[in-house]
């Protein structure tokens, strides 16, 4: 196992040595802003929005195998569709990789810091790694009460969120908080956290619309009483907006997020509901 250093909801460090800031990505922010976002359903459907194109979807689906997750390329002219059991379909110009076993538990999101590797996060907190990523450690013994949801994801580590707001990181990343009180008093999930461009700030977004930022990360509103749940929470390239995404396709962005159209106003029949959305560069 890689050495690694893990903070749980009690637990924070304090690293401003050139390395650590570099391995959280402060020299390496995202310079071109995003110019769309994929949205994925559940039935491995794919809508392009913005200045993006439709590059596939998969012929067949397995019943009982839902897609969970989808992740850009860095040239944005692939994508990789990750599935409940490991399958990993790659579309367009996304390098393929063999997909993994999964023996306990489901796929529930994915990442990627470069092209030739990709980073699974688990229900049980588990994580596996694909191609060149580097393992940094997991939660799968940690005795987690509530199943993961998400993951967020820098050059040097990464950061599980799970459904009832805890935030445990792994690497180089630093935890700054997390949403557990705020779930527990608004009786929803936390179901999405975004980075913040330079590594030390992160957004989590619950089911009801409400939106917590941590470290460098800037609040910049939030729905009110969201006709449908909210998803994903995706960050601007420089952190200074993002966009909310609910599971019917609704796009809603905040602070300097630009708009995108809104999927939900067009036909989503047969479509599905959204489960994961991957910002294009």
């Amino acid at each position: 196992m890689t050495d690694y250093q893990q903070n749980t909801d009690d637990e924070s460090t304090d690293d401003d040595s050139e390395s650590s800031k570099k391995a959280r990505g402060e020299d390496d922010v995202q310079s071109k802003p995003v110019r769309g976002l994929w949205l994925l359903s559940s039935t491995a459907k794919v809508k392009p929005l913005g200045s993006v194109t439709h590059l596939g979807a998969p012929d067949i689906t397995e019943e009982g195998n839902p897609a969970v997750s989808i992740v850009s390329n860095s040239q944005g002219n692939g994508y990789w569709i990750v599935y409940a059991n490991g399958k990993i379909d790659p579309l367009g110009a996304a390098v393929g990789f063999e997909g993994v076993l999964i023996e306990e538990g489901s796929v529930t999101a994915a990442g990627s810091t470069s092209d030739s590797g990709l980073i699974l996060a688990l229900s049980t907190g588990g994580i596996k790694v694909i191609g060149s990523a580097e393992f940094l450690g997991s939660a799968s013994d940690m005795g987690l009460t509530s199943p993961v949801s998400d993951m967020a994801i820098i050059k040097g580590g990464y950061w599980l969120l799970t459904r009832s707001g805890r935030v445990i990181n792994f690497g180089e990343t630093i935890f700054l908080g997390s949403a557990s009180e705020t779930v527990e008093e608004r009786g929803v999930d936390a179901v999405s956290m975004a980075s913040h461009p330079k590594g030390d700030g992160y957004w989590i977004a619950l089911s009801d619309g409400f939106v917590i930022s941590c470290g460098r990360s800037i609040f910049s509103g939030r729905l009110e009483d969201p006709q449908f749940p909210v998803v994903s929470i995706i960050s601007t390239h420089d952190g200074n907006g993002y966009w909310l995404i609910d599971a019917n396709g609704g796009v809603f962005p905040f602070g300097e997020a630009n708009g995108f159209e809104d999927f939900a106003k067009n036909d989503t029949e047969g479509f599905g509901q959204i489960v994961s959305v991957t910002p294009v560069f």
